[in-house]
């Protein structure tokens, strides 16, 4: 009996001495899996499209496009289409001012990542956003800065003459 109780004395000094810190590892390891969970880009962005159908939702489906975007890394391209889908819901909200912050968002965010492509395509949609508004200053510098990423080195003949084709068609 005094050999169990011995035995026992030493496990639960052993428990006790390194029992907090394996508690607390299991914790943080816990936490970690639980905080990756809970920031997972494809899960905001697949609660976000199951609202398409419910246009009284859509500022719902806003919000978990911005969470996926801002859980992505930068230069991530689907981040920038995350930020698209956001401005095209605000602007079926009739929210353009929403609308036209997050297209421009998305365009700077594309230009500095080098997706040029993406990017006068998105200032050409905030320019029509912009024109809604009624602000043809906005409209004439977003289609500046298209008109420059067209020339791009970077862009075929096939995506350049796409953009220039939106860009002659601008009011």
């Amino acid at each position: 009996m005094r050999k169990t109780s011995a035995l026992t004395a030493i496990v639960a000094a052993g428990l006790f001495a390194f029992g907090p810190g394996l508690t607390s590892a299991s914790q943080m390891a816990l936490a970690t899996t639980d905080s990756h969970n809970a920031a997972d880009p494809h899960e905001f962005e697949s609660r976000a499209k199951s609202l398409f159908a419910y246009p009284k939702r859509y500022d719902e489906a806003i919000k978990l496009f911005l969470k996926a975007a801002d859980t992505r890394e930068v230069g991530d391209p689907v981040r920038v289409q995350d930020l698209v889908m956001a401005s095209r819901l605000a602007y079926y909200r009739d929210d353009h001012g929403r609308s036209l912050a997050l297209m421009r968002r998305a365009a700077d965010e594309a230009s500095s990542t080098g997706d040029v492509i993406t990017a006068a395509h998105a200032y050409m949609d905030a320019a029509f956003i912009a024109r809604l508004e009624g602000s043809a200053e906005t409209v004439v510098q977003l289609v500046k800065k298209a008109e420059l990423l067209a020339y791009s080195p970077l862009i075929g003949d096939k995506d350049r003459d796409g953009i220039l084709v939106r860009i002659r068609s601008t009011p």
